[in-house]
């Protein structure tokens, strides 16, 4: 039992530097843990990685707050459409669970996963062209002129997003290339912006398999606890580190939860 604890407390100090650096961990990285190394079925493992990141970006949004790093009027665009879709998939699955046999619940996993592998390879490859087409004053730029996309697609880009989050509580990945290359924000705005609507995502996603009892308590819990300082000191490390290499680090660690997943 203390061998496991303190494999989640570990493992939780270090997903929790990864998001108050640069907003991605959480499921990204759990999902292949819990599901491959700790032999949690993979709807109980995202109902356990949605509660964890929930309660890790708590602090994680506070830190960003006080550091400015939240794009508040972005971030509610983007949620009106986010949080149907999120809800929507997220008791869908749950009441597929419910109703299906443990046969089909396996063929509906596997088949959700190459969707998230390809879907986070798209993004790596998105956030490859956007780093090498922008230059710093580019990035200047657009924050001052406050750049918003229309309203409709924003609204089905949302929803798109919502949905992923929804069916895999991974946040990060998909809102990140949303935030850089569609609301066009700064990393470090990216970052925090990033981290507030995955708050609010993670969150909801964590309710509605709690209601359906997909979740271990005892890890998401002692996971959280491990990663307090983890987030201190990578949101920290936020504001220290240029626009460009944080971008590229954004980038490596979205390429590292893609082999993650490949592997696992």
């Amino acid at each position: 039992m203390i061998p496991e604890i303190l494999v989640f407390l570990l493992l939780g100090g270090v997903v929790g530097f990864s998001i108050g650096l640069t907003s991605i961990g959480g499921a990204v990285f759990l999902l292949p843990v819990l599901t491959v190394a700790m032999g949690f079925a993979p709807s109980v493992a995202v109902g356990t990685a949605s509660l964890y990141s929930s309660l890790t970006k708590i602090y994680a949004c506070v830190r960003h707050y006080r550091l400015d790093h939240i794009d508040f009027a972005t971030a509610r665009l983007f949620l009106l459409g986010a949080v149907p879709g999120n809800l929507i998939v997220a008791v869908a699955i749950n009441r597929y669970l419910d109703h299906h046999g443990a046969a089909q619940i396996d063929a509906f996993q596997a088949h959700l996963k190459l969707t998230i592998i390809g879907f986070i390879l798209l993004s790596v490859l998105l956030m490859i062209i956007n780093l090498v087409r922008t230059r710093k004053a580019d990035a200047a730029q657009v924050e001052t002129e406050s750049y918003r996309p229309n309203t409709i697609a924003t609204l089905f880009v949302g929803l798109a997003v919502g949905c992923v989050i929804g069916a895999t509580a991974i946040s990060a990945v998909v809102v990140v290339p949303t935030m850089i290359l569609f609301f066009r924000l700064s990393a470090r705005h990216t970052v925090g912006t990033t981290v507030f609507a995955g708050l609010v995502l993670t969150l909801l996603t964590a309710v509605v398999y709690i209601a359906g009892g997909q979740i271990q308590w005892a890890a998401a819990l002692w996971m959280a606890l491990g990663s307090g300082a983890g987030v201190y000191f990578g949101s920290r490390l936020t504001s220290r580190i240029p626009e460009r290499p944080l971008k590229a680090t954004v980038i490596v660690l979205v390429a590292i939860a893609a082999l993650l997943m490949i592997f696992a």
